[in-house]
């Protein structure tokens, strides 16, 4: 910026900051020799810290699958009336997929804002809607960026049990696909298996969605 408003930002005379300029304070010559300054070193110069950039509180919803869509939309209406009430500026960021899958776009995105420190708070209803597995993880980097995580509600998850289920089935599928091939017969029998012993037929669903791109999902 110019001298006159170099003045103005700091609020001093020119006779003054010409004082300043001999006392250390940066400054830099245009071609044609007049006196240009940068905000940023103006205000480290007189202790001023910088602005941080705007912060807002995130509501992160998750569930593994489609058909869960009913609780999905259940967790975004209590998050969004919890920052409601505190009165933030916030925004909510809805997943589909398995706790177990650290790929998610919703989950990238948000870590995203997180490292840009554009987040003041991370609310969701479970700690394990953010994580299966890894959760410290981000509470550690939340730390880091001077951003709180409210889980609203300490407690086992209603559902926990089964979704735990969904994702060991998703586990099996991927690396018994890895080892035998993801069509082939001995693969097919030991994800018919794991679906017999851990969960029955009612895990057809998740199966067929991971058949078809289950190394991506989980990984």
């Amino acid at each position: 910026m110019k001298t006159s408003q170099a003045c103005k930002y700091l609020g001093v005379a020119r006779h003054t900051l010409y004082k300043m300029i001999e006392d250390g304070m940066p400054a830099h010559r245009s071609i044609g020799g007049h006196y240009m300054f940068d905000q940023e070193e103006m205000d480290q110069y007189i202790g001023k810290a910088p602005a941080l950039p705007e912060r807002m509180a995130v509501g992160y919803c998750r569930v593994s699958t489609k058909k869960r869509k009913d609780d999905l939309e259940r967790q975004a209406d209590v998050v969004e009336i919890y920052m409601q009430k505190q009165g933030w500026k916030y925004q909510i960021i809805e997943d589909i997929g398995s706790g177990m899958n650290y790929k998610k776009p919703g989950l990238l995105k948000m870590i995203d804002l997180l490292l840009d420190r554009k987040i003041s708070h991370i609310v969701i209803t479970h700690k394990d809607r953010l994580l299966r597995f890894g959760f410290e993880l981000i509470e550690y980097i939340a730390k880091k960026m001077d951003t709180e995580i409210v889980v609203l509600n300490q407690g086992e998850e209603r559902n926990s049990a089964q979704e735990l289920t969904d994702d060991l089935i998703a586990i099996i599928t991927v690396f018994s696909g890895r080892l035998y091939g993801s069509r082939s017969n001995k693969n097919k029998k030991i994800i018919e298996e794991s679906k017999r012993l851990l969960k029955g037929d009612e895990a057809d669903e998740q199966i067929e969605e991971n058949d078809s791109d289950g190394f991506n999902q989980i990984e």
